[in-house]
């Protein structure tokens, strides 16, 4: 999907900041419930001719996976050769399923491309930067491989969903001990900084003065 440099972000209903803009909201604990906008640097929420394309591939390609699936399942009714197939199964069920299911798994690759963004942000070398935009694009790409060879496609966009919501979970707690080691680091250097400061204000002051001793001589090691 094409997007504006500076002028974008994800909306759904915790909420995780991503620099000063708001890239995505869960639903609670549903997260079937949540939902994306696209807004440009007004809050207008827009739709940008691009991602329209890849929804009309995105819907062909789950009306040939519904479509198999339907017809395996009409034709392994058959009681005899001569019979034709049922046409009784529900197709608005089978619709509804799909469209559950790729609703999770793009909700998922948001949340996983959120997490990659924010190590992105904390990521000084050029070469792994490199890398990590590298993964995000292979990640807004990902396709479920379905198993043609099961009777439904719902186990095969479960494990997906699972291997990507694993993925986000260890990238969450990477960042969460990067962050934390980062700020333990950072205090100490400002403890160290202000100790530093309140010494030189204390010699300006004239609270200490440096004294010399032509007694005492430097030991080293």
């Amino acid at each position: 999907m094409e997007r504006r440099d500076e002028s974008w972000r994800f909306e759904a209903h915790p909420i995780v900041a991503y620099k000063d803009k708001l890239i995505f909201q869960e639903q609670g604990s549903d997260l079937l419930k949540s939902t994306i906008y696209v807004l440009d640097e007004h809050g207008i929420k827009i739709v940008y001719e691009e991602s329209i394309n890849d929804m009309l591939q995105l819907e062909e390609e789950m009306i040939k996976i519904g479509s198999f699936f339907l017809n395996k399942a009409e034709l392994e009714e058959h009681t005899s050769p001569t019979e034709s197939p049922s046409t009784m199964l529900d197709r608005g069920e089978v619709a509804h399923h799909l469209f559950e299911q790729e609703l999770e798994l793009q909700l998922t690759k948001v949340m996983l491309v959120e997490t990659l963004l924010q190590v992105y942000e904390h990521t000084c070398d050029p070469l792994e930067s490199v890398r990590l935009l590298q993964i995000v694009v292979d990640t807004m790409a990902l396709r479920p491989r379905i198993n043609l060879d099961a009777t439904y496609f719902r186990d095969s966009y479960a494990a997906e969903i699972k291997v990507l919501k694993e993925k986000l979970e260890l990238y969450r707690e990477v960042l969460h001990i990067q962050r934390a080691n980062e700020l333990a680091e950072n205090q100490e250097i400002r403890k160290f900084q202000e100790l530093k400061l309140r010494k030189l204000m204390d010699f300006l002051d004239g609270k200490w003065v440096y004294s010399h001793e032509p007694k005492m001589t430097e030991k080293m090691g």
